[in-house]
């Protein structure tokens, strides 16, 4: 098949070059790249947010199978967070924290007149739901019993707080979220208006028989991941950068509660999480592997989309080709590491420690080969640019006609 091919550069008027191309693609890749990443709260030093922002950015970009499953623990730890903080209504435990004498109804009715917390913070009410497990998880809600730093509390003392009614209240937490968060729509809606231009503009080219490049279905690629980790994140508070602090140190019949009950908190803790695989249900990791090869499968497919484009040469093409396959079967391997390593956690007498250090030592060896595949896969979509077919170049007459950038 004979093809008429672009110079290495192509200004961009008329038509699209090569510079409104990657300008295009890199625009919209990174703002949504930006916009959905929903980091959190570091107190101790504020310059860890924008430090933490670029490590995710990298993480999501080079490994999104693993920025998949930490956000799916992320939800999971939140759900638990918030089934401990309603357990408190099932009366499953006696802490005495009901007032029962006429005499410490009294005094707890004037107790709580007298406590501004007790008054206006905490207390019972709605059952929490996950965008308050997700403030606690995330470091954005702590704890101040008496003179010593505040903290996070344990599972379990979230639990007897919310049998005590020491809490703090749905109305009072979204009210904290609504005046803390820091989400610029303005940058969201531009990120979406980029994405349905791209995800058009690719339908109309493959409509009119024009040839997609690389670099736009890489991109598409990258911002499905996105679109899941959005999904996935979708009940967590964004841009919120500062700790709110429930204090009872200047109550004494606060902490006088706190003491009987034996509730404190848990100087170790930073933020809520769950570390190794057996602390999580069988259920929960089905869930997250299954989420995790959908988001995957998506991703892979539309790379795969890329089979038939056109290559400078064709060693790019071979080179391009296994790399691609190298991913797929990296991500295999992972998965099947994965139920070999739930399968030695809770039968741990049928592998031997020597097999699953050899395990590990096979797998350490595949992330040299598997680093240096998605090098290839981010690579060659950029460098492919020199040598392109004419027509890669045209757009759909009618494409234009949307708002976009670039």
């Amino acid at each position: 098949m004979n093809v008429t091919f672009a110079p290495s550069f192509v200004p961009d008027p008329p038509g699209r070059g090569t510079l409104g191309l990657v300008w295009q693609c890199c625009s919209t890749y990174f703002l949504c790249l930006w916009t959905v990443i929903h980091i959190n709260v570091f107190d101790e030093d504020d310059s860890l947010l924008t430090y933490s922002k670029f490590v995710w950015c990298f993480i999501i970009f080079f490994v999104p199978e693993g920025a998949i499953l930490h956000v799916l623990s992320e939800y999971f730890n939140s759900k638990k967070i918030c089934h401990y903080a309603n357990k408190g209504d099932d009366g499953d435990i006696e802490l005495g924290c009901s007032a029962t004498p006429s005499q410490s109804t009294v005094s707890e009715h004037q107790h709580e007149s007298s406590c501004p917390v007790i008054r206006e913070i905490v207390g019972p009410g709605p059952r929490w739901g996950l965008s308050q497990g997700y403030l606690a998880r995330m470091g954005a809600l702590k704890f101040k019993f008496d003179e010593n730093p505040s903290g996070l509390p344990s599972l379990d003392a979230i639990e007897k707080l919310a049998k005590c009614g020491m809490l703090p209240t749905v109305s009072y937490l979204n009210a904290q979220i609504k005046t803390l968060r820091k989400s610029d729509r303005l940058v969201k809606a531009i990120a979406c208006i980029q994405l349905l231009w791209l995800v058009v503009q690719t339908i109309a080219r493959k409509v009119d028989g024009l040839p997609v490049t690389l670099l736009e279905l890489n991109t598409l690629a990258q911002i499905w991941i996105t679109l899941v980790l959005y999904g996935l994140w979708w009940y967590k508070p964004q841009g919120i950068e500062q700790v709110t602090t429930i204090d009872f140190s200047s109550c004494k019949k606060c902490q006088q509660r706190l003491h009987e009950n034996r509730i404190k908190l848990d100087p170790r803790l930073r933020i809520f999480n769950l570390q190794r695989i057996d602390e999580y249900s069988k259920s929960e990791i089905i869930i997250g592997m299954v989420v995790m090869l959908l988001g995957i499968a998506v991703y892979i497919v539309i790379e795969f989309l890329g089979w038939t484009a056109y290559f400078p040469t064709r060693a790019e093409m071979i080179v391009w080709r296994v790399s691609l396959c190298l991913f797929v079967a990296s991500l295999g391997t992972y998965l099947v590491f994965q139920l070999i390593n739930l399968t030695f956690v809770t039968l741990p007498d049928r592998i031997s420690e020597r097999t699953w250090e050899r395990i590990w030592e096979v797998v350490a060896a595949g992330i040299c080969f598997v680093v240096l595949a998605r090098l290839v896969l981010t690579i060659e979509p950029f460098v492919s640019l020199r040598r392109l077919p004419i027509d890669a170049y045209s757009t759909p007459s009618w494409s234009d006609m949307l708002p976009h950038i670039g």
